[in-house]
């Protein structure tokens, strides 16, 4: 029963509190936790959901969808570095082209995974919360390794438009520009606070 697992560590209990505040053994509690007991008796189902807080049905309710396993992106688990290294080391167009379709496929695969993670009942989303912070860390890497291999792309096509960049330099200018809607949300949020305040007054 992986509701009854969720609302458990939901409500910070352990199972040995479970058991003391629901007056079900222990034992049983893990043996429906891990799937080795199917279907409690409906008195121990009651027991358990008043002693979680819980109407009877969310501890009945069947596993919705599951999130997907996560794709594997050999690109968007490189580090800035290895991956700066790997862009300089592409010789032409065609290579250029070809690393940046395949970090556009990995970017495809982590949204869709993201997605689908959104769409997932709350059950299924804690499972895989691990899996989601991995995601999450690599889609960022992966919109950053895009751009710099858009812009490597381009200008081995035409040289002449200016000096490639590396993947350090367009992450610290996404960082930069990142900082920078950060201080303008804050001007902003101050503009707003004093103009209150001036009305108030």
């Amino acid at each position: 029963m992986e509701p009854l697992r969720r609302l458990r560590a939901e409500k910070r209990m352990t199972v040995r509190h479970l058991a003391e505040a629901s007056g079900v053994n222990k034992d049983t509690i893990s043996a429906l936790e891990t799937g080795k007991r199917k279907r409690p008796h409906s008195t121990t189902l009651g027991r358990l959901a008043d002693a979680l807080g819980v109407p009877v049905d969310e501890l009945e309710a069947s596993p919705g969808p599951k999130v997907p396993k996560a794709p594997k992106t050999p690109i968007s688990n490189l580090s800035l570095e290895e991956a700066d290294e790997r862009l300089w080391d592409l010789g032409d167009e065609k290579e250029a082209y070809r690393f940046l379709d395949s970090v556009r496929r990995e970017r495809a695969a982590l949204e869709g995974w993201m997605a689908a993670y959104a769409a997932a009942p709350s059950d299924a989303r804690f499972a895989a919360r691990q899996n989601f912070e991995r995601v999450e860390r690599n889609l960022a890497r992966a919109s950053i390794y895009q751009t710099a291999a858009v812009d490597h792309w381009s200008k081995l096509l035409d040289p002449r438009l200016a000096p490639r960049k590396g993947v350090v330099e367009v992450a610290a200018g996404v960082m930069d520009e990142q900082a920078l809607a950060r201080e303008l949300a804050r001007a902003q949020a101050e503009r707003t606070r004093v103009d209150s305040a001036g009305e108030a007054g």
